[in-house]
């Protein structure tokens, strides 16, 4: 596996992590408002 490769990896696992929270936080937000 070359470091470019690795680099993507870390990345896209970061965002994929950073979504995941997002969309937690928001449907936790939804829950409290009603």
């Amino acid at each position: 596996m070359t470091v470019n490769e690795k680099v993507y990896l870390t990345y896209m696992l970061i965002w994929y992590m950073m979504t995941e929270i997002q969309s937690y936080n928001t449907h936790k937000k939804s829950m409290f408002c009603f």
